[in-house]
């Protein structure tokens, strides 16, 4: 008996191995191979094809695509910016860096990695920990929507961060803003010794396969971590399978296995909207499970289901309402049997 159990143990693992290995291509299967609904396919294209400025989305359950959409010109090959979904991306590298050692811990202190700040700088950074930078609690002066044109048009985007006021304590104001990940993007760059984008392909890109990324920067060569990645759909699939398989790829834990379960997780509640906030994804519950997701500007999603095994891919220039997106969230869960 044993002995059956260690085959089928090893068996397991070797098909774990090649299921999330190397060599990994999407394969497409029947819905009701994985316990779904026959009709999800349909209702899926029923809710989204309609709107024409959603480009392109994927559904994928138990490690395969059930059912995914391109509208011409776009195809599985096409490189989409991913914009915001970008944060959850370098999020992830903070993990990374963390296990590695190269980032003390979530509480160190961001001053760390600046010792040539001003002495006002000094005072701004002095309280504000890597924790406070994943889930946009700074305290800093900063949010996308009225600063946007003024810091990306600035000569020195993290100066311009660091120059701000920092009018509440770190870790008493959500206030959502690319200018807090793009801090993590230099400290990632100083603590590790190399470009955002050379890390991310060492140490993710090329362990997943997400051969696809591409990343841009500011002027002083600092990551876009924020808002700059692109991806194909697929990559972004593979982007959330990863956090459904535990962080792990081809047998290696490409990521710790706790921060797939914690950055996923309420670490703000928030008082206005729908969703709460994590370490650098959005956190809500879609029909009673439990969703976190990366979101970027105009229609990018990677919404990641754990209980029912689900990642769903957007990529769009949609400007209007987000319920489309959240209406098929709710029908592949409400296909699950």
């Amino acid at each position: 008996m044993k002995k059956n159990f260690f085959i089928i143990f090893v068996a397991t693992q070797i098909f774990a191995n090649l299921a999330f290995g190397e060599n990994f291509t999407w394969k497409r299967e029947a819905a009701t191979l994985h316990g779904l609904s026959p009709e999800i396919g349909e209702r899926l294209h029923e809710i989204l094809d309609k709107t024409e400025d959603i480009h392109a989305w994927a559904f994928a359950k138990d490690g395969v695509i059930i059912e995914d959409f391109y509208r011409p010109p776009y195809n599985s090959e096409t490189n989409f910016a991913i914009h915001s979904c970008s944060k959850s991306i370098t999020g992830t590298l903070v993990a990374i860096a963390i296990a590695q050692g190269k980032i003390k811990g979530l509480d160190q202190l961001a001053q760390d990695f600046f010792p040539d700040a001003t002495a006002a700088q000094k005072e701004t950074l002095k309280n504000i920990t890597i924790r406070h930078l994943l889930t946009n609690t700074s305290g800093i002066a900063v949010s996308d929507a009225p600063n946007w044109t003024e810091w990306r048009s600035s000569a020195n985007w993290v100066e311009w961060i660091l120059n701000r006021p920092a009018p509440h304590y770190p870790g008493q104001v959500f206030s959502y803003a690319t200018q807090n990940t793009h801090l993590l993007s230099y400290i990632l760059q100083k603590a590790t010794g190399e470009k955002l984008f050379d890390y991310a392909k060492k140490n993710l890109f090329d362990k997943v396969g997400m051969k696809s990324a591409s990343l841009s920067s500011d002027a002083q060569g600092i990551g876009d971590g924020g808002n700059g990645y692109t991806l194909t759909i697929e990559d972004m699939l593979r982007f959330g399978q990863l956090y459904l398989n535990g962080g792990k790829w081809q047998g290696e834990q490409v990521v710790p296995e706790y921060w797939t379960r914690e950055a996923g997780i309420a670490h703000v509640k928030r008082n206005a909207g729908t969703a709460n906030y994590g370490w650098q994804f959005w956190v809500r519950e879609f029909n009673g499970a439990d969703t976190f997701f990366a979101w970027g500007w105009a229609g990018q999603f990677i919404f990641i289901i754990p209980s029912k095994k689900i990642v769903m891919a957007f990529a769009s220039n949609h400007t209007g309402s987000i319920a489309v997106y959240f209406n098929a969230v709710r029908a592949a869960i409400d296909a699950c049997k």
